[in-house]
């Protein structure tokens, strides 16, 4: 297993500030690195939502947001009643404690879904921050979205082995609650 806590803590630190970050890198990596920032984000209490959009199209993408949020649809399939229903959710939440973290994992994922992307990253602004996971194959057609100012980009690097119980201590070590 690979040492990435350098990359792990840049991310944490970037969503302490409220920021997103495009993880870049290797697919088996940035699984490693998404594991290890989803411990302690799950472990200081914020909501973490994992996709995998390979596969995932354009209409089914709000309904699969509202499914891993755990919001019961009550008007319906049709992608306009599940917009409505996702921004009356998030915009009902930006008053309270509601906050998330998203892992979006871009591997073998289309840029037809960017603009479905923008919609929630803009519903969802000021309550959530954002991983986006992607490799040199995934990143065609998506350079002007994953270049945004506001991203962080956290790229992977090779480092030496190292035991699982040095990674399993720095993860219990780790205790400054993301996204305040």
């Amino acid at each position: 297993m690979r040492d990435h806590r350098d990359e792990v803590e840049r991310i944490l630190q970037c969503f302490e500030q409220g920021g997103s970050c495009v993880l870049w890198g290797d697919p088996s990596a940035r699984s490693r690195v998404v594991q290890q920032a989803r411990y302690v984000v799950d472990s200081a209490g914020v909501r973490t939502v994992s996709l995998n959009l390979g596969g995932v199209g354009t209409s089914e993408l709000p309904a699969l947001v509202a499914a891993e949020c755990g919001l019961v649809l009550t008007s319906g399939n049709s992608p306009v009643s599940t917009w409505l229903e996702l921004t009356e959710y998030f915009q009902g939440g930006r008053n309270s404690d509601l906050k998330y973290v998203f892992l979006w994992d871009l591997q073998y994922c289309g840029g037809e879904l960017i603009p479905v992307l923008n919609r929630l990253l803009s519903l969802t602004a000021g309550m959530s921050v954002h991983l986006f996971g992607v490799g040199a194959t995934e990143a065609s057609g998506w350079a002007d979205f994953l270049s945004r100012p506001e991203f962080t980009v956290v790229r992977l690097s090779g480092r030496a082995d190292v035991s699982d119980d040095s990674e399993a201590s720095w993860k219990w070590s780790r205790q400054v609650v993301p996204v305040q």
